[in-house]
């Protein structure tokens, strides 16, 4: 009878656990049968038809979209995110729109008609860069540069556009400039700007065919008149954003988001009435987006999903970047997937698109690029994309990607309608997004993903010897427990209180608690790139600017404020090591530091300076520079009329006439590197390590006023200045003569706001990746002040890293510095009157020796605390088993406690209570590790129990279940109070 209650309880436990397993997770994940390609298509049809004129940006048909757009997204109970309570984010672009049809028409001298070309067949006009309208006649100049071009109203250039040259065309008095195509311009209309376009606009520039051009040589050459029209108008609008969004379940993943974008806007509709729908280009991308939205909007997802619609794309991706700099919400994890062409007929790859800046893939492109591979979709991967809205963001450091279909064939012209549009490809693709939106939003499968660090692997390699270990003690305890319960005396005293099983356990805790110390090294590594450290160094009055700092074995640096300038060394855990030394009065300011030694000018002489003896190294010295790469001592100098140079005990000079500025950087490979102004002309000079002239490049386009910064990567120079008030970096090739290109100096803080940049300082290296990395101030208009390390490789600015972050007037940051020593990054500022430091080496500044054994000591007492914290919070996993035995004792009265089999009901009702309750962070790196340590501590905890039971001798159930639920409890949070403290969450709900 026994044996037969007790299949019937194993029985009845085994069904509730694999009930509590079918359905302890209430968060479904959006299935790719439920997404409907037939109302995809609906929305494209509806989007790319003439009602909707083309939706050129601000136009009528533009507006009526974005209506569309929002009543789909209220209909799908998707939240406003923008201005006012509304879905619409409000800006204001520039867009170009012609009054009326363009005129390319060829005429003899009589003024009879050769030849009327047909606008969208045989050419189109250009909106982009300088380009604007133009109306001229007159004889056709073949030209092969633009200072050919002076006084000629209409030019004909043997080669596709090229930006710079239309600059240099501004002010020649050039009415029209005639350019072949790059591709088939059939029907092709073009839409887009450049920084120029709307406000200097001097001449209309036309892209005809290869037969038009070749046609136009002929014409020319029996001096026909050509009449060229082009009534292009450029209108600052309104326009908006469309932003709905599903509000996150989990408050711990507030500041996380995934979203879902794309552009609605295309290029409108041709004087003659010609409508270019722009089914492909874009009604498939913000459809499909819809569909997405419909889709998830009938889920709970843990994380924020948002969409958004932009407009303003084909102008020069206006949309996006307004909301990379505007976010509906501050998100410090926003990721974002873009759809630009979304189903093409053509048989073409899907391109997954972003701008890498250098950088190697991330888990977000990771992510995507395995569940392409798992669904066996064909793509491409292009890193280095600026054509669609991803680009806006990646400029702001923020993760995002497009997926393109690159189907060119009928893009921008009246072609690309519905008939354009493979409904069947547009399912495939959208697996996609479907599968990330369930793996990131809706089932975070990444939480799971934070599993041990490689410390914790490392330790967790010797896990089957901690079991063994344990198993042996386990082993020991029962023998010593079976010897002494043959003393009564002993088994009174001691077996009874259960202090055995009281020590096993604590052993195991010890064990967990020793496992998770390790966690502490990986906290370290896991840090931002740049760690505070505030190495505050003060004399009287305080500092003002720092001349330079030399980091090696120590740290030496010098600065100055009104009563002289000082050398300060200290090492690299902030004590100073020798006096401070007042070097002069400050009124020499050209001081630099290497391998210990000072060097300085003093009346036109360089010297070399140590604590022993002054010694002078060159003559008639205007400025220098010194380096120290791979070993090697450089020091470099100029004066008016050549370069010298010293590597280690060597000297050059080459010869250079009328030098007005030099400005001096080195490579890893022991080349020195000078950029020189001469005689007007910008010369960017190579020299390697024999005093051999490698390279010397006029660098054409470029004119620097007489304070400029200069420093390189692997395979560019970069040029920091300021024009008219505005700070500005020109790139250049190391390697070849390729024209200099010029932008402006734009970061923004961490919330998108545009920092008005008052400093900038270049590091003398290029760190181990091949970045320059370099230190700069600003301002924000909402008052805040800050210092961000910004990097630049391969010709580009990217990565804005904060370092010093306040709002306020006081303690300005009034000098920088930045500098590379053994692959970490070395920041010195002076801020207010203090001189600090910062640095990616995390033990800088630090006792490695004491702070491990201090770390690990707090760690371990941090853990301990906490554990009490989570223990509090399950307590009510235990109620669940005293509730069914107040129930059992109503059924059975005072026999209620005789059958201790009993106790497996409501040990079961606990660990299913446990498991519907929670998903504890991951441990082991998989989806539901949760469940799998779940089952292994409750078979731990069933062992213990049992060990117990072994000890007492007679025990009631409820009592056994009590010391199981409490061990457990306790096992349990010993385990995961680290990661609760890692991750800042114990539940993902």
């Amino acid at each position: 009878m026994l044996k037969g209650k007790r299949i019937i309880i194993v029985c009845i436990m085994i069904l509730i656990l694999t009930t509590v397993y079918v359905t302890y997770d209430n968060n479904n994940p959006v299935l790719i049968n439920d997404f409907s390609e037939d109302k995809v298509m609906d929305h494209i049809k509806e989007l790319s038809s003439d009602r909707y004129e083309g939706r050129l940006a601000g136009s009528k048909g533009d507006k009526l979209a974005g209506e569309y757009i929002a009543n789909q997204f209220e209909k799908y109970g998707l939240k406003p995110g923008g201005d006012n309570g509304t879905y619409f984010q409000k800006f204001r672009t520039t867009v170009p729109r012609l009054n009326s049809t363009p005129i390319l028409r060829v005429k003899d001298q009589k003024g009879n008609i050769i030849k009327d070309y047909i606008h969208r067949e045989d050419f189109y006009e250009l909106t982009s860069g300088c380009a604007g309208s133009g109306n001229a006649s007159g004889i056709i100049n073949i030209i092969s540069n633009a200072s050919e071009s002076k006084g000629k109203p209409i030019v004909l250039y043997n080669k596709s556009y090229d930006q710079n040259f239309r600059k240099e065309l501004l002010d020649t008095g050039v009415k029209a400039f005639i350019t072949p195509g790059k591709y088939d311009i059939t029907n092709k209309k073009i839409v887009a700007l450049g920084e120029y376009s709307g406000t200097n606009n001097k001449f209309a520039h036309i892209i005809i065919s290869n037969k038009a051009y070749n046609e136009l040589i002929e014409y020319s050459n029996k001096g026909y008149i050509l009449d060229v029209a082009v009534d292009l108008k450029y209108e600052n609008i309104e326009t908006r954003n469309i932003i709905g969004y599903i509000e996150g379940t989990n408050e711990y993943l507030e500041k996380d988001m995934l979203t879902i974008t794309a552009h609605y806007d295309h290029i409108g509709i041709d004087p003659d009435g010609t409508v270019f729908g722009g089914a492909l280009d874009n009604a498939s991308g913000i459809s499909t987006v819809m569909e997405l939205a419909r889709l998830i909007s009938k889920t709970n997802p843990k994380r924020t999903v948002a969409f958004v619609a932009f407009d303003s794309e084909e102008v020069g991706l206006q949309g996006s970047k307004k909301y990379a700099r505007k976010p509906f919400r501050r998100a410090e994890n926003n990721r974002i997937l873009n759809l630009d062409m979304i189903g093409t007929k053509e048989n073409v790859k899907l391109s997954l698109e972003y701008s890498s800046f250098g950088k190697q893939p991330n888990q977000f492109v990771k992510d995507l690029v395995k569940i392409l591979e798992e669904n066996k979709i064909e793509f491409q991967v292009y890193n280095t994309s600026r054509r669609s809205d991803h680009y806006s963001f990646n400029e702001c450091d923020i993760d995002a990607v497009s997926f393109i279909d690159p189907g060119m064939k009928n893009i921008h012209t009246k072609s690309d309608d519905i008939s354009n549009i493979d409904k069947n490809r547009i399912k495939k693709i959208s697996v996609v997004p479907i599968e990330y939106m369930n793996q990131y939003a809706i089932e975070t499968h990444d939480l799971y993903r934070l599993c041990l660090s490689e410390k914790q692997i490392e330790i967790a390699n010797y896990v089957p010897i901690y079991v063994a270990v344990l198993i042996v003690i386990f082993i020991i305890i029962i023998l010593v427990i079976s010897k002494l319960k043959k003393n009564k005396d002993i088994q009174e005293k001691i077996l009874k209180r259960g202090i055995f099983t009281a020590l096993t356990v604590l052993i195991t805790m010890f064990a967990i608690f020793v496992f998770n110390n390790y966690l502490w090294e990986d906290e370290i590594k896991e840090r931002a790139d740049i760690q505070p450290l505030y190495t505050n160094v003060e004399v009287e009055d305080g500092y003002e600017k720092i001349i330079d700092i030399n980091v090696d074995k120590e740290i030496t640096a010098i600065l100055s404020n009104k009563k002289g300038i000082y050398k300060i060394k200290f090492d690299h855990y902030g004590d100073i090591v020798d006096d401070v030394i007042r070097l002069d009065d400050g009124s020499n300011v050209s001081y630099k530091i290497m391998n210990g030694y000072i060097y300085n000018i003093k009346d036109s002489k360089l010297y070399k300076e140590s604590d022993s003896n002054t010694k002078a190294i060159f003559n008639n010295v205007v400025d220098f520079d010194v380096f120290n790469v791979n070993g090697d001592n450089f020091i470099t100098a100029y004066n008016d009329n050549e370069l010298i140079y010293k590597v280690n005990d060597k000297e050059y000079k080459i010869p250079y006439d009328s030098i007005k500025t030099a400005k001096f950087s080195a490579d890893k490979n022991q080349n020195v590197h000078v950029l020189l102004s001469s005689k007007g002309i910008i010369r960017h000079v190579v020299l390697d390590k024999n005093g051999k002239e490698v390279l010397s490049n006029e660098l054409d386009n470029i004119k620097l006023p007489d304070s400029f910064k200069f420093g390189i990567d692997e395979n560019y120079g970069y040029i920091i200045y300021e024009n008219q008030g505005i700070k500005m970096y020109s790139t250049f090739s190391l390697k070849s003569k390729q024209k200099p290109k010029t932008r402006k100096l734009e970061v923004h803080d961490r919330y998108g706001a545009l920092v008005e940049i008052k400093d900038i300082e270049i590091s003398k290296y290029s760190d181990k990746e091949g970045y320059l990395n370099s230190m700069l101030t600003g301002l924000t208009q909402n008052g805040y002040n800050y210092g961000m390390l910004v990097k630049f490789k391969k010709g580009s600015l990217f990565n804005n890293k904060v370092v010093w972050e306040y709002k306020g007037e006081n303690n300005i940051m009034s000098s920088t510095f930045v500098t590379s020593y053994e692959d970490n990054q070395y920041v010195g500022v002076i801020k207010g009157n203090s001189f600090c430091m910062k640095s990616s080496n995390v033990m800088f500044g630090e006792n490695y020796s004491t702070k491990t054994i201090l770390s690990r000591i707090y760690r371990v007492m941090q853990n301990f605390i906490m554990m009490f914290f989570v223990l509090i919070s399950r307590v009510i996993w235990i109620l669940v088993g005293y509730v069914f035995f107040l129930i059992w004792y109503l059924i059975k009265k005072h026999e209620y406690d005789n059958d201790t089999w009993i106790v497996l009901l409501p040990i079961t009702l606990y660990m299913s209570i446990q498991l519907m309750s929670s998903s504890l962070s991951s441990i082991f790196g998989y989806r539901y590790d949760f469940i799998l340590v779940s089952f292994v501590i409750g078979i731990i905890s069933g062992i213990y129990t049992l060990l117990y039971k072994y000890e007492k001798g007679k025990v009631s159930s409820i009592r056994l279940y009590t010391v199981y639920a409490v061990i457990n409890l306790l096992l349990i949070a010993s385990i995961y109070t680290p990661y609760i403290l890692k991750h800042r969450m114990y539940m993902v709900q």
